[in-house]
């Protein structure tokens, strides 16, 4: 019995029998139109055409197109006939999820060809994971998806390496696990090479977020401090103007270098605290008592370690002195011209830009840094550039791309980013596990295609036996017409002779005695019992006066015709039997 799907998971799990059996299964139940070549192609020959330039044509299944064009009218030899569709196919849809960049498109594609004629009398290596050459492709895809090139001589190397592969691998041992490991470490030569111009790169790059993003913080933390505790309040016009130019830049450069946890950062939040109430304009008990017990402590803390690790400190000096006399002035209750410090809008906008939906966080989570994905250009919609996420930064709003070359790619902001990806601006590249997933998807693929043919072949036989069946029915039904005696054929008779016999027997009345002649019988006696003129229909009984036939005055005809049909007498006419029946009873009469 036929089985009405492959063995996949079978196959799956390495099992070269199921394979084996999948391969024979497709090559009985192709439905192709059979080809037959007086030369075959075998693997040398093939080997040899590939390693000659030829001219590039865009087909989905890479060999299968190489040898529609480059053999027309030949076809592979039986020994490795049977791999083509599995490995081609393999081979084939690893090339186009990998979607290498265009520089190494046609380097790949050779590439590509060569090891999927390598493979077609070892289809086996393809699914067994542990064997060096599996483990090789798998790799060397999974670059392929990443890889662009870097500027210089530095680019080429590996395009360069993969040309130099592709020509020597027609003569490969792939059967010695040594010689196909020594390629497994010349791409991790290559790869180890590009990651530590990329890691440079990318820790500048990573060093310089920092650092902006250390600013960032600084200048968040101060000015929102700041704008807290001063936005509204009184202030000397003096006092307010050094804090604006001087103070908040200074202040700034303290924290990104000291951190908020520094010392110098605590004295000056105390001034600043104390600034949002020393000089507002209160005459109450508690606002005097507070200024004269909070004052004179904070005037006595004040020396030169609030400034000494600020860049420019030579204007600090004067400013203390003066904000002492000020503060001297408030002790004395003395009445000082103040402007309203001005809010500071920075904080705000800045909260609201860093705000993040919580499902927008979710959506992303799946995401991680060192994920890679490619994204389409302005420019063409067909075009794609890859990156690699490199960092992820929720406080900060922030994701940043960085290219294969190290060079950064782009920011986007989680709500740009997701939007992107909606519209598949960014597509995430799945580079993991994806030959296990192009293996298990290329064979998904080929059991459809086997499913296909076996329905198209079970039609074919139900129409060819439908077909049979209806030339048999014919052929029965013909062999009755030509045994039944209405469907005799017509003997050459002149119109003269066929009306003198349909003269004769329309002249047979009731009671008149026929005898017909068939085929290997002996003649049969038959009356006529009903003449129906209106229907033109004759109906004969047998001695017992059983029905015996029925016929149309056209099938005595041809029965007479053919010489089966002979009168033996016409009957008598209703009136001649009405008299004999008169004259009888007379003759009885006393």
């Amino acid at each position: 019995m036929t089985p009405v799907s492959l063995p996949i998971e079978q196959i799956l799990k390495g099992h070269t029998q199921s394979l084996l059996k999948a391969l024979r299964l497709l090559q009985e139940h192709d439905l192709s139109p059979p080809t037959t070549s007086l030369d075959p192609i075998n693997q040398s020959l093939l080997l040899n055409s590939l390693l000659q330039p030829s001219e590039y044509f865009a087909d989905r299944l890479l060999l299968s197109g190489y040898l529609k064009h480059h053999f027309p009218e030949q076809v592979l030899s039986a020994d490795i006939r049977s791999a083509l569709p599995f490995v081609d196919l393999l081979i084939s849809q690893l090339y186009v999820s990998a979607s290498p960049d265009a520089s190494i498109d046609t380097s790949g594609r050779n590439l590509s060809l060569v090891l999927i004629a390598r493979l077609l009398n070892r289809p086996d290596i393809a699914i067994n994971t542990e064997h060096a050459l599996c483990s090789f492709i798998h790799r060397l895809f999974n670059h392929l998806a990443i890889w662009e090139p870097a500027a210089g001589k530095t680019g080429r190397r590996f395009s360069i390496w993969l040309d130099n592969l592709a020509a020597a691998m027609p003569t490969l041992d792939i059967n010695s696990s040594s010689t196909v490991n020594e390629l497994t470490d010349q791409l991790a030569f290559h790869i180890k090479e590009d990651e530590q111009h990329q890691q440079k790169l990318e820790q500048r790059i990573t060093d310089s977020q920092g650092a902006h993003d250390q600013i960032e913080h600084a200048q968040n933390t101060v000015l929102s401090f700041v704008g807290r505790r001063l936005s509204g309040q009184p202030l000397p016009e003096e006092i307010v103007d050094f804090i604006q130019s001087h103070l908040l830049s200074d202040l700034q450069y303290l924290l990104i270098h000291q951190g908020v946890d520094c010392l110098e950062w605590k004295k000056w939040q105390r001034l600043l605290q104390a600034l949002s109430w020393a000089f507002t304009q209160s005459n109450t008990d508690t606002h005097r008592n507070k200024i004269m017990t909070l004052l004179p402590p904070i005037i006595e803390q004040i020396d030169s370690s609030y400034w000494q690790t600020f860049p420019k400190d030579h204007n600090y000096p004067q400013f203390i002195q003066t904000l002492n006399d000020y503060f001297v002035l408030a002790l004395q209750s003395v009445p000082i011209t103040c402007i309203n410090f001005p809010e500071l809008n920075h904080h705000v906008k800045d909260q609201q830009r860093t705000v993040i939906d919580q499902s927008m966080l979710d959506d992303l989570e799946r995401f991680q840094v060192g994920d890679w994905f490619s994204f389409q250009t302005e420019t063409n919609c067909t075009a794609t550039i890859k990156g690699k996420l490199l960092l992820k930064l929720p406080q900060q709003d922030q994701l940043l791309f960085v290219r294969y070359n190290g060079r950064k790619l782009s920011n986007y902001t989680f709500s740009e980013f997701s939007l992107a990806l909606a519209a598949k601006i960014a597509k995430p590249i799945k580079r993991r596990h994806l030959y296990a997933r192009t293996l298990k998807a290329s064979l998904q693929q080929l059991d459809r295609r086997y499913q296909h043919h076996l329905k198209l072949e079970q039609r074919i036989a139900e129409t060819q036996a439908r077909d049979i069946a209806a030339n048999k029915a014919k052929q029965e039904a013909q062999a009755l017409e030509q045994q039944s005696p209405s469907n005799h054929s017509e003997y050459n008779i002149s119109d003269s002779e066929k009306a003198q016999f349909e003269r004769k027997l329309s002249s047979l009345h009731v009671g008149a005695w026929l005898e017909l002649h068939t085929e290997n019988q002996q003649p049969v006696r038959i009356k006529l019992s009903v003449k129906l003129q209106a229907s033109d229909k004759y109906i004969f009984t047998d001695r017992l006066g059983k029905k015996a036939a029925d016929h149309k005055l056209t099938d005595l005809v041809k029965l007479m015709a053919s010489g089966q049909l002979s009168i033996l007498s016409e009957g008598e006419h209703f009136e001649n039997s009405l008299e004999k029946v008169v004259r009888g009873l007379r003759k009885t009469a006393p």
